[in-house]
């Protein structure tokens, strides 16, 4: 399977197909619709992580992720 940026992913279970695929959605989400400031922040040591928002919207990608991929096992 190849996503949005190209990447190959080599894993094939379905949470682990759905985390790349989220992720891959989000940061286009966030980007496209100039949510860094809301979504993104950096933690006490100058890490990258999500704010409550990021959070929440990354979540609710994923669990869309997660249903597409286990319908298709089926």
């Amino acid at each position: 399977m190849k996503l949005i940026n190209g990447t190959e992913v080599i894993d094939n279970s379905p949470n682990e197909k759905a985390g790349e695929l989220a992720e891959a959605i989000f940061d286009d989400v966030v980007f496209l619709l100039d949510l860094e400031e809301k979504c993104i922040t950096e933690d006490e040591d100058g890490n990258s992580c999500n704010t409550e928002l990021g959070q929440d919207l990354f979540n609710g990608i994923y669990e869309q992720c997660m249903n597409y991929f286990e319908r298709e096992e089926v």
